[in-house]
């Protein structure tokens, strides 16, 4: 399962969220680590989102589950994605300008490691 911290402060916040959420679990080792963007009415609301190491994990925490959807998203790989943070909101829309971007979706973030993310968004037929 997938637990999350709410980060209100978009994109200011998200940084401090996830090494504040880091230190809390004490780190991020043998979790799966994403990020979530959602336009809620007129406002952004990111989800610092990781996989519970065991069964309950969030509730110690008193910390909300997200499902992270599965399937098949448009993506593309950013390599030392630390460096480039700044050109994350860019690519995202380069990502949903493209015809078969659902219009009005979320963005994902998977970080598959401490150099390599993926930025994905649903496809129409997603």
């Amino acid at each position: 399962m997938t637990f999350f911290v709410q980060v209100d402060d978009v994109p200011k916040g998200i940084n401090a969220a996830f090494i504040k959420f880091g230190e809390t679990l004490g780190g991020f080792k043998g979790r799966e680590v994403y990020g979530v963007t959602e336009c809620i009415g007129e406002k952004l609301i990111y989800r610092a989102c990781v996989t519970e190491l065991y069964p309950g994990e969030a509730a110690k925490f008193s910390l909300p589950y997200y499902t992270v959807k599965k399937g098949q998203y448009i993506s593309t790989t950013l390599h030392d994605w630390r460096d480039h943070l700044q050109d994350f909101p860019q690519l995202f829309s380069k990502l949903m300008e493209l015809p078969e971007c659902r219009k009005n979706t979320f963005c994902l973030e998977y970080y598959k490691n401490d150099e390599e993310a993926v930025l994905m968004v649903e496809p129409i037929a997603g």
